[in-house]
């Protein structure tokens, strides 16, 4: 009796690690380039040097100073498409989806009702339900869950405020940190209905369709 008991308790285990619910992604470590160091040339003193060797110091002088601005430029063109990338990618249209049932998950059943009518706009990019791995909301254990949506959290929380300030409040008080920028919120696909065609366009499917 006793092999079979071992045997069944890795399988549940695994079993509970791949049940749906609502989880949390958080925010990626993106690793930054090393700022550019802008090298400002000596200021030499008129006349301090004479002859050939202030025609040599007047010449590493302006080598310096096209350094100088290379490097500025470089750095003022890496802002610049940067700036655009962003703009970019917070202008394109967003999926939205509404949450039709109760998503399961670790939260009170009466904060998981509160999300059931609501309409939360999709992470950028975001058109298809994924299936990347994910944390649970409370105990922050590794999950793989099912079919899901993103939503940006600080946002989600943000509309949840609006219908249910006490569902907004227990967030607040139990996992605070989701709230911060670069957090995600994720629902399984089978508790939302789509309210786009974003998902068709992107299959080369008509609107229509």
């Amino acid at each position: 009796m006793r092999i079979p008991l071992l045997f069944s308790v890795p399988l549940l285990l695994t079993l509970a690690a791949i049940a749906p619910a609502q989880f949390v992604r958080p925010p990626p470590i993106i690793i930054r380039p090393p700022t550019p160091v802008i090298v400002h040339p000596p200021i030499i003193p008129h006349g301090s040097q004479q002859g050939g060797q202030g025609g040599q110091g007047g010449g590493d002088a302006t080598i310096l100073i096209w350094i100088a601005g290379s490097v500025a430029g470089l750095a003022l063109l890496g802002v610049a498409i940067a700036l655009v990338y962003r703009w970019r990618k917070h202008a394109a249209p967003r999926a939205i989806v509404r949450i039709k049932t109760v998503p399961p998950g670790e939260a009170p059943v009466w904060v998981r009702q509160m999300w059931v009518g609501l309409e939360l706009p999709l992470i950028a990019g975001q058109v298809q339900a994924d299936h990347q791995g994910a944390l649970g909301v409370l105990s922050r254990r590794p999950v793989q869950p099912p079919a899901s949506y993103a939503v940006d959290a600080k946002t989600a929380f943000t509309i949840l405020e609006s219908a249910s300030p006490e569902a907004a409040e227990w967030w607040r008080q139990n996992a605070p940190d989701i709230a911060k920028p670069g957090f995600q919120l994720v629902f399984p696909a089978d508790v939302c209905e789509r309210l786009d065609d974003l998902g068709s366009a992107s299959r080369g499917e008509s609107p229509l369709n």
